[in-house]
C-alpha cells in the first residue's frame, strides 16, 4: 500500500499544468492601450504558468464621464464571466482637474454596478495613472509629484466607495522617476503617456497586483534594455508588495494568499489570506486540506510541486499559487540537528514510542493528511507507550516538538 501510494503521488507531482485561464477586461483610454500595455500583462503572467483572456476597450481622450454614456461598454460588461475588470479613470478626471472626485465616484459606482450585474464574483481593480512632466524645470517636477499625490488620494477613495482596490501603477512609474530620472518614463516632456519602457513598468504593477506575486526574475522584457527591465521589475515588487493596506489588497475583496518555509522534504505553509469564509488547499501531490493552518506537508519524492490556494467568500472564490521545489527528500528532518528524536515502530500498529538521543521530554502530535490533528500526547519521553489503536490504517504526519524548541517530523504509517 506504501509503495503504491509513493507511486501516485510522485505522478502527480510532476503532471506540469497551466492554471486555469482568467478573463480579463481593460476599459480605459490611451494610457491603457500605450505600447499595448495590457498585452505586456498577458506575457508577464505566461511567465508564472498563469494564462490571461486580454479584452481592452479603450477610446482616446475617455474618462468614467464617457463611459456611463457608451452602450459598447456596457456590451463588454454584458459579455460576463469576467475575473477581473480594470477601470481607468479619465488623465483629468483622476487629480479631480476636470470633476470634483466625488462626481467621479459616483459614475464609477455606475459601471461597478452593470459589471457586477454579469460578473458577479468579478474583482474591479482601479488603475491609478501617471501623470506627465511638464518640462525639466523644477517647478514643474514638483507640479507633477502635487498631481500625483492628489491622483492617489483620489484613487483610494474611489476603491474605499467602491469596496474594492486598486493597482498602483502610478506610484510604482514616480518611485522609478525618483529613484532613476535618467531613465525618462514618457514620451516626452508635456507628453502624458508612458513610453515603452514605462508601459513596461506599469504591465508589472499590474501583473502582481492580479496574480499577487513578484516579478523580479521574470524573463520578459518586451524587447527592451534587460536592466532597466530588472530594475523596473525590483521597483514594482519594492512599490506593491510594501503598505499593501494603501492599495485596499486585504480590505475588501476576497484574497488568497500563503507563504512558505522548507526543510528537507517538509514543508511547512503560512496563509495570509482575508476576506474568507472558508479555503481549500492543494498541495501538488495529490492530497488538499481545508484547515486554515495546516499540519506540515512531508513530500514523498524530491521535484517541483505547485501548490494552490483556494479561499471562498459570499459564493465567490479567489485563488494564489506557486511552485515549491524540493531538492531532498529524507523521511524524518530536524530544525535542530543537536539531537536526533524519532518514532517507533514505523510502520505500527496499535503503540508507538519515543526514540530520543537526549534525555528531554517531548510533546507529539499527529496530524492526517488533510492537516487534522487527531492525537496529541503531552510530556512523553523514551520510556512512553503511546497507544494509536483508535487511529485507522493509513498514513499520517508525525510532529515532535522537544525541550528547547527543537521540533522532528516525520511520516508514520499505521497499518493492519
Amino acid at each position: 500500500m506504501f509503495t503504491r501510494l509513493i507511486t501516485v503521488l510522485f505522478i502527480l507531482s510532476h503532471c506540469a499544468a497551466f492554471s486555469a485561464q482568467k478573463k480579463i477586461l481593460f476599459i480605459g483610454n490611451s494610457l491603457t492601450y500605450y505600447n499595448n500595455m495590457p498585452e505586456t500583462v498577458k506575457q508577464i503572467a505566461l511567465q508564472w504558468n498563469d494564462s490571461l483572456d486580454v479584452t481592452v476597450y479603450a477610446p482616446g481622450g475617455t474618462g468614467f464621464v464617457n463611459h456611463i454614456a457608451d452602450n459598447n461598454v456596457y456590451q463588454h460588461f454584458a459579455r460576463g464571466g469576467w475575473d477581473y475588470v480594470v477601470l481607468q479613470p479619465g488623465s483629468n478626471e483622476s487629480p479631480g482637474y476636470s470633476f470634483p472626485i466625488n462626481e467621479t465616484i459616483t459614475k464609477g459606482k455606475t459601471l461597478i454596478d452593470s459589471i457586477y450585474k454579469y460578473s458577479p464574483c468579478a474583482q474591479v481593480i482601479f488603475y491609478e495613472i501617471s501623470y506627465g512632466v511638464a518640462d525639466n524645470s523644477a517647478q514643474a517636477k514638483t507640479n507633477y509629484f502635487n498631481t500625483q499625490t492628489l491622483i492617489k488620494a483620489n484613487i483610494m477613495k474611489l476603491a474605499d466607495s467602491a469596496n474594492t482596490y486598486l493597482c498602483p501603477a502610478g506610484e510604482v512609474m514616480r518611485n522609478l522617476w525618483q529613484n532613476k530620472p535618467a531613465d525618462f518614463l514618457w514620451g516626452s516632456f508635456g507628453d502624458i503617456h508612458p513610453n515603452a519602457l514605462g508601459s513596461y513598468a506599469i504591465a508589472c504593477s499590474f501583473a502582481s497586483t492580479i496574480f499577487k506575486k513578484r516579478v523580479k526574475g521574470i524573463k520578459y522584457y518586451a524587447g527592451l534594455d534587460t536592466t532597466k527591465c530588472n530594475y523596473a521589475q525590483q521597483l514594482s515588487d519594492s512599490v506593491v508588495f510594501t503598505n499593501t493596506a494603501d492599495w485596499r489588497f486585504k480590505r475588501y475583496k476576497p484574497f488568497a494568499h500563503f507563504s512558505f518555509t522548507t526543510s528537507r522534504n517538509t514543508v511547512t505553509f503560512i496563509n495570509n489570506s482575508a476576506v474568507y469564509d472558508s479555503l481549500k488547499w492543494d498541495f501538488g501531490n495529490g492530497t488538499n486540506s481545508k484547515l486554515v493552518s495546516p499540519a506540515p506537508v512531508i513530500y514523498a519524492s524530491t521535484g517541483t510541486y505547485k501548490v494552490k490556494l483556494v479561499t471562498y467568500k459570499n459564493g465567490c472564490m479567489n485563488e494564489y499559487d506557486t511552485t515549491v521545489v524540493l531538492k531532498s527528500a529524507n523521511s524524518v528532518q530536524s530544525i535542530n540537528n543537536n539531537q536526533s528524536t524519532s518514532i517507533y515502530p514505523n510502520p505500527a500498529l496499535n503503540e508507538i514510542r519515543i526514540h530520543s538521543s537526549g534525555n528531554g521530554r517531548s510533546v507529539l502530535k499527529i496530524y492526517n493528511l488533510e492537516g487534522k490533528l487527531v492525537k496529541s500526547v503531552n510530556d512523553a519521553d523514551n520510556d512512553t507507550v503511546i497507544n494509536i489503536a483508535d487511529l485507522k490504517p493509513a498514513v499520517y504526519v508525525y510532529q515532535l516538538i522537544g525541550e528547547g524548541g527543537k521540533i522532528d517530523i516525520g511520516k508514520l504509517m499505521i497499518g493492519q
